[in-house]
């Protein structure tokens, strides 16, 4: 759903729409592991760029591995692999589909002690000439861990391009709206943000686990939704969160484009 439209010599406006979607390793709540289900949400959300969490990379069963894989073709989105989540029944992690180019990608470790593996995927992509900055995570369970997790990933973002686009989503298993953590991302984006939806559990949803910041001088938040339908309330435990961004530049070119 990427937009451009030419307001005058120089000056352009984008419409991107960004997505960030645990899908509990296509593991429904009727039980049924249907990964075209969940490829047919990411497409039907017709988003730019989808943060996944969650994305197994093998389920144990031979016709069934490689998730990100079979999501990419199914949607024809193009994949990068985040790092994993290590669970005995299989492989998990974050990961990103997207169409737009990219101009390099980092993975950030955010394990602690004791506790399961966890990460972030840090990616820069290229919106016509502006740097579209996307970090994606999948926090822990653990309050102290998410703590450290959130100021380990506040201090990679402060050391990014003063001028680029920064987003931050993903699981941030937090639901408290008065938390600590919460206020501290908060005070490091901008404020004009909506407030965020409540995305689980799917069927009835009543916590925001999901979340987007964003932070840029030239764009903002249109709109930040939670999508429900049918299906995406048994598809996965998790409801997708989409977030509809403005982006008013200077102009680089006097072409009029517009991709649906």
């Amino acid at each position: 759903m990427q937009r451009t439209h030419k307001h005058n010599q120089s000056t352009q406006t984008h419409v991107i729409r960004i997505a960030s979607y645990n899908v509990h390793s296509c593991l429904g709540l009727d039980g049924s592991t249907n990964l075209v289900r969940i490829a047919g949400i990411i497409n039907n959300l017709d988003a730019d760029i989808v943060a996944l969490q969650e994305v197994a990379s093998q389920l144990g069963v031979s016709n069934d591995t490689r998730q990100l894989n079979a999501l990419a073709a199914e949607t024809g989105l193009q994949a990068i692999a985040g790092p994993a989540l290590i669970r005995p029944d299989s492989p998990c992690g974050t990961a990103l589909l997207h169409r737009l180019p990219v101009l390099g990608s980092r993975h950030i470790d955010l394990s602690q002690p004791g506790r399961e593996p966890r990460g972030a995927l840090d990616v820069d992509l290229d919106l016509q000439g502006l740097t579209v900055r996307i970090v994606s995570t999948h926090l822990g369970l653990r309050a102290y861990e998410r703590r450290v997790q959130c100021q380990q990933l506040l201090s990679v973002l402060a050391e990014g391009k003063a001028n680029a686009l920064t987003i931050l989503t993903g699981d941030m298993n937090e639901w408290w709206p008065w938390s600590r953590i919460l206020h501290e991302v908060n005070s490091c984006f901008d404020s004009t943000e909506p407030s965020a939806p409540a995305t689980f559990p799917a069927r009835f949803p009543v916590l925001a686990l999901d979340r987007l910041w964003l932070k840029s001088q030239i764009a903002r938040i249109s709109d930040l939704r939670a999508k429900k339908t049918a299906t995406t309330a048994v598809a996965s435990d998790h409801l997708p969160l989409i977030a509809d961004i403005v982006i008013t530049h200077q102009a680089t070119s006097t072409a009029h484009k517009l991709v649906n």
